[in-house]
């Protein structure tokens, strides 16, 4: 037990000295860890911004030419 005590240690003073050493390693490493935990928050604020563009312009293609707002005519002619 004092063994392992004693390597765990050693393990753990050799990390603080390797990120005294490298701090922008540490924070890219940081970095890395949080966006892997929050991919699918960051994938979902990507895809609802993509499905509300595509109701939109879904939305417009439906729409009759005759009732499209006079800003879409203009941008249309």
């Amino acid at each position: 037990m004092d063994n392992l005590q004693d390597s765990s240690e050693r393990a753990l003073r050799t990390g603080i000295r390797s990120a005294r050493a490298h701090p922008e390693r540490v924070v890219w490493g940081v970095t890395v860890a949080l966006a892997w935990l929050a991919r699918r928050r960051i994938a979902a604020a990507f895809a609802s911004k993509r499905r509300l563009k595509a109701e939109t312009d879904a939305q417009l293609a439906r729409s009759i030419p005759g009732d499209w707002p006079q800003s879409a005519e203009r941008k249309s002619k």
